[in-house]
């Protein structure tokens, strides 16, 4: 790891170390070798194949359906395989919490599979052994177990029959024996909004665009409604009115935004209950909110982190039978607080962790003979066991998930297990001493729709809905703080931390404040004055039983006196993509009083954005219903507006981004990447402004409102980029693209310099050093560049050009996987196509048109109330 470490992270290139006399050195060895090459005997001349292979043909690939766990559901997805390895994922169209789109998480899944950190074989004590010497040795253990008194189970809490299935069938065996999790969100139950069906969608602090297991169809939902109503369908135009402490993607795109402290939004929830029951209470913001609800089919959603009760308050803003969920029984026989106390009295003899991390929440470990551990990466919880097993991946397993409306998802593999690893349903059925294979166990459960639900990805689901009721009891008020509340959140990026080894996730920026490989205390331009910190200095935040020290982001959207901290960061043990990465909030709570303190250092922050709005700029243009019937005049320019001549057959293509529906997700900003083999860069490159991205996605603050702006290559018929290139690098081709020879590039750099839209990218670094074994997810139609050329966005050529061999349909990378369908592409020159149908219409614009440089990609105006 050493060697790939230095590779990544010391600069472009060890070539950049050699000094003059390395140099005249290494000059005269290569002038000497091809002095010998040349007096050797000529290579005979190599023949191509007459007749393609087709076990090596590129357009051999295999898709598959299969899941990927969000937050202990399933979310369906569709795998593109080649010569037996996953290397893209899609989302699976038939799959109710999915419909086609992804989160960026999912996309970058393929990074961990790779990951050459992963933990790769099985050790009992020190010792190395097989599977077969694993199952000898477990048998053995457990054979010693009685009824199961002393042994603690910490497992991940995910909402899978199988394992639960098999964890009830050790519970009745060992009924002494303790289960228990640490996964925050154990805890959590989602219900089941119609987002579609709602005329008015009112959050409190709770983001149901992002971050959820139900995320996706909650975007699609709400901006089908919405997009249905602008473009004169039988819908009214939703209405959305959010409350939020912190910026969220639902409050970016909220018709009316409030920003407050947490305590006075619980308040307002619980004061809306009360009025709505009837209750006299003076509250001007409920009462605007109450009169707004009359007549209309309202959701009301409520931010869990708000109250232990958010649940029930809820459920009885709602008072309707349509909002439901699964009941889902996670065997849970003791809190983690009493776990402690049974370690601290020496009454736990052996500790098993599946999946989890529990040694990080300080456990009295020498009390405990043995401590086995099953992990995909290294942590405190494998580096402290006594057996260190690895775990699978989920392209390398078997297993089931619901949903959270019940139905059932086939998790597939794509790969045979890479490593020496078992996954979690594979280790419960060796303690249960069953020799069935996870496969046989599913077949057998699942055995009269086998064969559809490995084709669509999804069994339908015999489970019966609960409704959920509340009681109707007197919620109580929170007093607000007059001092500084402490918000957390998982991180934008990388989660709870399930992301935390993914070096694409890391370098992801996190979507409104624009950080990447770490963590950030973010807080109010007001509350950074009274603290006297800027971006980058250090803030200590203390409790009377925790503290913590991290870097300042200045954000935008956050209520005065609250200071957000986001989960993920902060362990000591793992790969160098994460050890001691950002802060940690061990010991810190939900909402509590914490004193904060400009402390000594700073930290450079690794931004790629470093303002959010140019003042006498308009990026982002806005319009209301009704919609004008024609297009705004275009500024006049001094550049002559005649694009250049096209083949008078064959497509022209061109993409429109629908600016309203954008909900600032960055999923297509991850598809893209993993798409088109597009590197990491490393947080030092970040900071140097280096990062790599072909498509980025620009977020602007205007007037309290906040907009996301997808900006790939605009693809211009007037290219500034092509008019200065010395070597012709950059050409304009009979489709309208603006391309790319990689080959003739001599990193002159004046096509980006001259690019006015600053989307072309120059690889500075080896980056494509950093390859073993994440080379074996690259897409094998798209080349890996090198150090010193210019790359950029390509409207995916290779799919391009797929589609014009076979005829069929185009659809870039960023437009497959965007939950709200605001990404469209295709052929301008065919009047019927949605794109074509885009650019008629009066909402659509080009970004910077008075440059006159003639984009092919053009976008929709933000339709605001």
């Amino acid at each position: 790891m050493s060697q790939i470490e230095n590779k990544e992270f010391s600069g472009p290139s060890n070539l950049s170390a050699l000094d003059r006399r390395d140099f005249m050195k290494y000059m005269g060895l290569f002038s000497s070798m091809t002095l010998l090459s040349n007096c050797s005997k000529k290579a005979d001349h190599i023949t191509p194949y007459a007749k393609e292979i087709s076990e090596f043909s590129l357009k051999n690939y295999e898709y598959y359906q299969t899941t990927f766990n969000t937050q202990g559901f399933s979310q369906g997805i569709s795998v593109k395989s080649f010569q037996g390895r996953p290397i893209k994922v899609e989302g699976n169209a038939l799959h109710p919490y999915s419909l086609g789109a992804t989160t960026p998480a999912a996309q970058a899944s393929l990074y961990d599979l790779y990951h050459p950190g992963r933990v790769t074989n099985l050790k009992w004590k020190g010792q190395d052994l097989s599977r077969e010497g694993f199952i000898e040795k477990m048998s053995q253990e457990v054979s010693q177990w009685g009824n199961g008194e002393g042994v603690i189970f910490f497992y991940r809490p995910d909402h899978s029959p199988t394992q639960l299935e098999s964890i009830k069938r050790l519970q009745k065996k060992y009924p002494r024996s303790h289960w228990t999790s640490v996964s925050p969100w154990k805890k959590e139950t989602t219900e089941i909004f119609d987002l579609k069906s709602a005329d008015l969608v009112v959050s409190f602090d709770e983001d149901l665009f992002y971050g959820r297991p139900d995320a996706l169809v909650n975007s699609r939902q709400f901006m089908e409604r919405r997009m249905h109503a602008i473009q004169g369908k039988d819908f009214k135009l939703n209405h959305l009115e959010v409350y939020e402490s912190t910026p969220s993607l639902i409050g970016a795109k909220a018709d009316h935004t409030e920003v407050l402290r947490p305590e006075e939004i619980w308040n307002d929830a619980c004061d809306l209950l009360d009025m709505k029951l009837g209750k006299e209470i003076k509250n001007p913001r409920m009462e605007k909110l109450l009169n707004l609800m009359k007549g209309k089919e309202t959701v009301i959603s409520i931010g869990r982190h708000l109250s232990s009760e958010a649940l029930e308050l809820e459920v009885a803003l709602n008072s309707s039978d349509s909002y439901r969920a699964v009941q889902h029984d996670m065997p849970q026989t003791h809190r983690l607080f009493e776990i402690k106390s049974l370690i601290s009295q020496g009454k736990i003899h052996t500790i098993i962790s599946l999946g989890e991390n529990p040694f990080e929440e300080e456990l009295e470990l020498k009390k405990v003979p043995l401590k086995i551990s099953l992990n995909l990466f290294p942590n405190r919880t494998h580096n402290d066991s006594d057996v260190q097993l690895g775990e699978s991946h989920f392209f390398e397993s078997w297993g089931d998930l619901k949903t959270p409306s019940g139905e059932i998802s086939l998790i597939q593999p794509l790969i045979n297990p890479l490593y020496k690893t078992l996954s979690i349903i594979e280790f419960l059925l060796i303690l249960e001493k069953n020799s069935s294979s996870v496969l046989e166990v599913l077949k057998n459960k699942y055995s009269s729709q086998w064969n559809e639900a490995l084709q669509k990805g999804i069994i339908s689901s015999s489970e019966k809905l609960t409704n959920f009721t509340s009681s109707q009891k007197t919620f109580f008020r929170k007093n607000v703080s007059k001092g500084i509340t402490l918000k957390i959140l998982p991180d934008p990026s990388v989660g709870f931390g399930e992301g935390s080894e993914n070096p694409v996730l890391q370098e992801l920026p996190k979507n409104f404040s624009k950080l990447t490989w770490q963590n950030a205390l973010m807080l109010s331009m007001e509350t950074a004055k009274s603290l006297g910190v800027q971006d980058g200095d250090h803030l200590k935040i203390t409790t009377s039983h925790a503290e913590t020290k991290g870097p300042v982001k200045i954000l935008p959207g956050i209520a005065p006196n609250v200071i957000l901290a986001t989960l993920g960061y902060g362990e000591k043990d793992g790969s160098f993509i994460k050890k001691k990465r950002g802060y940690s909030l061990k010991n810190f709570s939900q909402g509590e009083e914490v004193k904060a303190s400009k402390s000594s250092g700073s930290t450079k922050l690794a931004l790629t954005q470093e303002t959010l709005f140019t003042p006498g700029q308009e990026p982002v243009k806005t319009t209301t219903l009704p919609l004008p019937q024609a297009k705004e005049k275009k500024l006049p320019s001094l550049y002559p507006n005649n694009p250049l001549p096209h083949q008078e057959q064959g497509p022209q293509w061109g993409m429109t981004i629908d600016l309203t529906s954008c909900i600032g997700c960055q999923a297509c900003v991850v598809s893209c990447q993993v798409e088109n083999n597009i590197p990491f860069v490393g947080e030092e490159q970040v900071q140097k402004g280096r990062i790599l991205h072909w498509l980025r996605i620009d977020t602007y603050r205007v007037n309290e409102n906040t907009f996301f702006q997808p900006v790939p290559c605009m693809h211009c018929e007037k290219a500034p980029c092509e008019v200065v290139c010395p070597v012709n690098a950059t050409v304009h081709g009979n489709g309208g693209l603006n391309e790319m020879v990689y080959n003739r590039c001599v990193g002159t750099r004046y096509c980006s310099n001259n690019c006015p839209y600053k989307v072309r990218k120059f690889n500075f670094g080896a980056y494509s050093t950093l390859q073993a074994p994440w080379s074996m997810g690259f897409n094998p139609e798209v080349s890996v560049r090198e150090r010193g050329v210019m790359e950029k966005c390509t409207y995916c050529i290779q799919k391009i050009k797929e589609g014009e061999h076979s005829g069929g349909t185009v659809t870039t990378a960023c437009q497959s996987v965007c939950p709200t369908k605001a990404i469209e592409f295709g052929n301008i020159r065919d009047p019927e196509a949605q794109v074509s149908l885009n650019k008629k219409s009066s909402r659509n614009y080009d970004l910077l048109e008075d440059e006159g440089t003639i984009p092919r990609t053009s976008y929709l105006k933000v339709v605001r109330l």
